[in-house]
């Protein structure tokens, strides 16, 4: 029987003592780590935003729902587990545990187009049966108005808002790490900063507190790194002699290979040490977050546990949105009688003079006759007059229409 991996062979020796050796037969060694389901951030979602579940690596696998690939999606709220199958024979992981909130119904809105001319601030209102988010696209992540009521920045062409009705629910709150400080004595208080807990963020969130157990009172600050010794975040906060309780509130991005750590030297809190029976790598902190280790390098990395007790977590709040819905905000032409332009003589006989404002900028001219008909258009771009001559059309009423970007002028004149 073979228990290990290597290269045998067969050696045979008959009666007159020849021997004859066999081929070599390898033998590889399957080293199935136990069946787990990875995945990023929470477990608690929206049924309208899946959340992707992956198998640990195996040949062949069976989840509870039926499917067999090694990655699924999941809408539903319910248990998942997943049987991985390799040459070692099968195993089942952990479970996880998805809630899927329900989306709710669409927002009912007052008006879904509104007119209005350039310069204008536009102000829509919608209802529903949870918070109303507006966005300024069908896909931002950000809104820009939220509540039943929303009024634009003044606009200028014509625009488009997105509004939706969400349920928000409050984040997962979680606990977890080594729950108390192990009073023995391998344990001290560490006179330096240079080792730490490091642990994988699986969403956005945010470290509530921690327990601590300090040797004196004093100032100490309490920092997150990223894997590339970056702050993240820190806090600077007053500890007491004895056990407390640490606020921090420091926020962590989704991510991995962070570390939990203290800055500055001889910060003297207590961290663990048990050099028979290893600490239970990883701590999980519910669905947020996994404490895998420390830095100390080699086999003991395990017999050690750095400061930072009964870590407090806050996941990010949870919003569950209906579809959004479009609403349009209409532009037309800034038009006004007057404008700052003087129109003289007016009757005219001969030359229609044309004076025109500094501060609005015209580009077009156009003059129609009693039926509407255009009979002369030009260009009126950067002047400040401009004389027409009218001796070439018959008596009668006449239209003139003065247009720029932003405004348009008209007003009739008339043809002795």
């Amino acid at each position: 029987m073979v228990d290990s991996p290597g290269a045998y062979n067969v050696s045979v020796t008959d009666a007159n003592g020849c021997s004859v050796i066999s081929q070599s037969i390898v033998v590889a060694y399957e080293n199935l780590d136990p069946a787990g389901i990875v995945y990023n951030g929470s477990l608690q979602i929206c049924e309208t935003q899946p959340i992707t579940l992956s198998a640990t690596e195996g040949a062949s696998y069976l989840w509870s729902t039926g499917e067999t690939t090694q990655v699924i999606e999941v809408s539903q709220s319910g248990t998942y587990t997943v049987e991985v199958i390799g040459v070692c024979g099968a195993q089942t992981s952990p479970p996880v545990e998805i809630i899927a909130e329900t989306a709710p119904e669409p927002p009912v809105i007052t008006d879904n187009s509104l007119e209005g001319t350039e310069g204008d601030s536009f102000t829509f209102n919608a209802s529903g049966s949870g918070t109303i988010f507006w966005y300024d696209s069908p896909t931002s992540m950000n809104p820009v108005g939220e509540g039943s009521s929303y009024t634009t920045n003044p606009i200028n062409t014509n625009s488009s808002f997105w509004v939706s009705n969400a349920n928000v629910v409050p984040g997962e709150m979680a606990e977890g790490g080594k729950d108390a400080w192990t009073e023995n004595g391998d344990g001290q208080y560490q006179n330096n900063s240079n080792y730490y807990l490091t642990f994988d963020a699986h969403a956005d969130i945010t470290i509530s507190s921690v327990e601590v157990y300090a040797q004196g009172t004093a100032n100490r600050t309490i920092a997150v790194e990223d894997a590339g010794g970056n702050t993240v975040a820190s806090a600077t906060v007053s500890i007491p002699d004895g056990p407390s309780t640490v606020l921090l509130g420091l926020q962590v991005p989704q991510g991995t290979g962070y570390s939990l750590r203290l800055t500055g030297n001889n910060p003297l809190l207590w961290r663990d040490k048990d050099l028979v029976n290893g600490f239970a790598y990883p701590f999980e902190v519910g669905s947020l977050a996994t404490i895998t280790g420390t830095n100390v390098n080699g086999a003991d990395f395990d017999n050690y546990y750095y400061y930072f007790y009964n870590w407090v977590l806050e996941g990010a709040d949870a919003i569950c949105e209906s579809e959004r819905v479009e609403v349009t905000a209409t532009v037309g032409l800034n038009e006004k009688m007057t404008q700052g332009i003087s129109l003289y003589p007016n009757p005219v006989n001969d030359n229609l003079t044309i004076q025109f404002p500094s501060d609005l900028a015209y580009e077009n001219i156009v003059i129609r006759d009693q039926f509407g008909k255009s009979i002369h258009s030009s260009s009126c771009k950067g002047l400040s007059f401009l004389n027409l001559d009218c001796t070439q059309y018959a008596s009668g009423v006449y239209m003139i229409e003065i247009s720029g970007q932003h405004h348009r002028y008209s007003e009739k004149f008339l043809v002795k």
